[in-house]
């Protein structure tokens, strides 16, 4: 992990944010896996800290309760609050959550001829300097390219229109969720 340091505006001030767990996985439908990737260098972080901050500074936004504390996002949630920290083996429970809804809706949508996009998932813990607990959960967009370079194609994720589609809940001092 890495240590991710944001100013966001999330109302009229800025604020300094301090991460307490950040991670990427691709969602491969075609092999049903997900794989964690490793988040050391230095582009990553700084593709990390962008897609947070248009998250966090989005005024676009609309705002929903959670139904049920028990579903398995939530119940995750409040165990990586409860803890401060992810256990090992609880990094990829989301993003198995999406890869398996990703499967179902594929299935009901591929009579239309229609594709969910490929991607990843970002997830990221983080508080802010009011004690506002913070956790992300954002589907980003892969897309394929012809490398300038060596002239073959290649996946990778755009610097544009990164997210496709972002959670952010908002936890107060008490984990739960505002």
């Amino acid at each position: 992990t890495f240590a991710l340091q944001l100013y966001v505006g999330l109302s009229c001030h800025k604020h300094y944010m301090e991460t307490y767990f950040t991670s990427m996985h691709i969602i491969d439908r075609e092999t049903d896996s997900v794989h964690n990737q490793n988040l050391d260098h230095e582009d990553a972080q700084a593709y990390i800290v962008q897609i947070t901050n248009e998250v966090t500074q989005d005024d676009n936004i609309k705002r929903y309760k959670v139904k049920s504390e028990t579903t398995e996002v939530i119940a995750m949630i409040n165990k990586i609050f409860t803890n401060q920290r992810i256990e090992e083996g609880d990094k990829d429970v989301i993003a198995k959550r999406l890869l398996a809804q990703e499967i179902i809706v594929q299935t009901k949508i591929e009579h239309l001829g229609r594709k969910i996009k490929k991607g990843g998932l970002i997830q990221s813990f983080f508080i802010d300097g009011d004690g506002i607990y913070y956790f992300l959960i954002s589907k980003i967009e892969s897309n394929q390219y012809l490398d300038e370079t060596e002239l073959i194609r290649r996946a990778g994720l755009p610097y544009d229109k990164k997210a496709l589609k972002s959670c952010l809940f908002l936890l107060n001092i008490d984990g739960e969720i505002t």
